[in-house]
């Protein structure tokens, strides 16, 4: 599953999406803050969904769900805008 998340600093690639990933690849290790505790991240990768390639991953295997950032998406990929309001 991949979820487009408004609190995450970074996307996230999850253990349930590895057919989506391409250049795996490791980074310096940096702690990270999840809703399961702090997390190490030494790893990250490109996610491919269809032609849309989503880049620097980091890489969460202990996580089954990836996480696609809406402010990383709304500042640099094209044609992505969010809309909120106070109810969501």
């Amino acid at each position: 599953m991949i979820v487009l998340d408004s609190g995450t600093f970074k996307h996230v690639a999850g253990s349930g999406a590895k057919r989506f990933v391409r250049k795996h690849r490791a980074i310096k290790p940096y702690p990270i803050g999840s809703t399961a505790g702090p997390l190490w991240a030494g790893e990250e990768c490109d996610l491919q969904c269809g032609d849309r390639i989503f880049r620097d991953c980091l890489v969460i295997p202990t996580m089954s769900t990836s996480l696609l950032s809406e402010g990383l998406l709304s500042l640099y990929e094209p044609f992505w805008e969010f809309t909120r309001t106070r109810h969501g």
